[in-house]
């Protein structure tokens, strides 16, 4: 008896260590072929990310300014967009299969109802005929200047990448094209790549392992009337293009932090601007916790000396803290503000806006001159982010 209980238990402990090196197996053939060989197709990434810009020229104006999301464009005023494709520089790329993603599809979307192929486009765009949607990492594509109708209402700019030309979206496209408008056969594939075209993108977006660009939407208004004096007011004006972004602890990839948002303690965030010209920018970040309320100065008291300086250039992307870090959001809960600023030249600037060099100095940050501060100041482009920390 005590000789088969001894032998049961020594064919159970058998069976447990078959089982362990089964998985043990498993698991390097796992590592060898997702990690070393990087031939995993259920894990493979996109390796691309995009820089893009959208700019705009009203009617009344001769130059374009940065276009920010859900900005109202007027007929008969000029919209443009260009892109960079860039090597993702992350831990999961670097050690995960991927692929380029470097067939890209950009769409416009009018009220829901009518689309657009902004690329691949039939004429030059930087060069280049696109009549295929190929691009190449590190090179800058504009597409053509195209001039805003007198239609109104809300448009969506759709900004779609693939590792390879997408046969859905072109066959879906070329039926619109050799099918009359207004025929049954035109509205029903012209409602089918609407479709096509928005599941793509939500697809990217809810999958942590392929790249999402924002979906850029504005509003269509008619042509302002241009004045002498509204015009002269306009130029005087300074625009710059601010994005904020976050990522949750743990996660790889930023996404843009939008205002009214809910940020947890580990979040990172960080933010990205581009001014129209030379200007003197400024950013705080304002906390409240039971009536209680502490301000810090963001810029241009930053922790790399190489950019925390003013007056910024015209043109150039500027990155808080920088380029390669970011803020953590520690452990205290409630609501905060960050605050951006800029002025066209130093001469705009009240005295406590000049001291603030000075003030960086200080070993603590919590700045004085931010109680001082009146966001309706003449010649103040400001700018404003609210999130929730909890």
């Amino acid at each position: 008896m005590e000789e088969k209980t001894f032998l049961q238990k020594l064919n159970t402990l058998g069976a447990i260590v078959g089982i362990i090196t089964a998985i043990g197996a498993a698991a390097f053939a796992c590592y060898k072929t997702c990690y070393s060989d990087k031939e995993c197709p259920f894990l493979e990434m996109d390796s691309l990310q995009f820089d893009v810009y959208h700019r705009y020229r009203s009617p009344c104006e001769e130059n374009f300014i940065p276009l920010q999301n859900r900005n109202t464009l007027y007929s008969e005023g000029d919209y443009k967009m260009e892109f960079i494709p860039q090597k993702k520089e992350d831990w999961l790329t670097a050690h995960l299969p991927n692929k380029e993603n470097k067939y890209v599809y950009i769409f416009q979307i009018d009220n829901g109802k009518r689309i657009y192929r902004l690329i691949p486009i039939e004429h030059s765009v930087n060069q280049e005929e696109q009549s295929t949607p190929f691009v190449r990492v590190d090179t800058s594509y504009s597409l053509p200047v195209k001039q805003i109708d007198k239609n109104t209402g809300r448009t969506k700019i759709y900004f779609l990448s693939f590792n390879a030309p997408n046969d859905q979206l072109d066959e879906l496209y070329e039926d619109i094209q050799k099918n009359p408008q207004g025929t049954a056969k035109h509205d029903n594939s012209r409602t089918k790549l609407i479709d096509a075209v928005q599941s793509a993108w939500q697809e990217k977006e809810d999958s942590w392992l392929t790249t999402s660009v924002p979906v850029m939407t504005f509003k269509y208004d008619e042509k302002p009337s241009c004045g002498h004096k509204e015009s002269e007011h306009k130029e005087s004006e300074l625009h710059v293009e601010v994005k904020y972004s976050y990522r949750s602890e743990g996660e790889s990839d930023f996404k843009p932090l939008h205002d009214n948002a809910v940020l947890y303690s580990g979040d990172q965030y960080k933010i990205q601007f581009r001014a129209s010209e030379d200007s003197y920018v400024y950013v705080f970040h304002m906390f409240t916790d039971n009536q209680q309320h502490k301000d810090y100065t963001l810029f241009p008291c930053t922790v790399d000396v190489r950019i925390g300086q003013n007056p910024v250039s015209a043109n150039t992307t500027y990155y808080l803290p920088n380029e390669k870090r970011h803020w953590i959001l520690e452990e205290q809960l409630g609501f905060e503000k960050i605050y951006f600023l800029a002025f066209k030249t130093n001469h705009d600037l009240k005295p406590e806006y000049q001291q603030i060099d000075q003030a960086c100095k200080q070993q603590d940050s919590d700045n004085w001159v931010f109680k001082s501060l009146n966001l309706q100041d003449k010649g103040v482009f400001s700018n404003t982010l609210t999130f929730k920390h909890q």
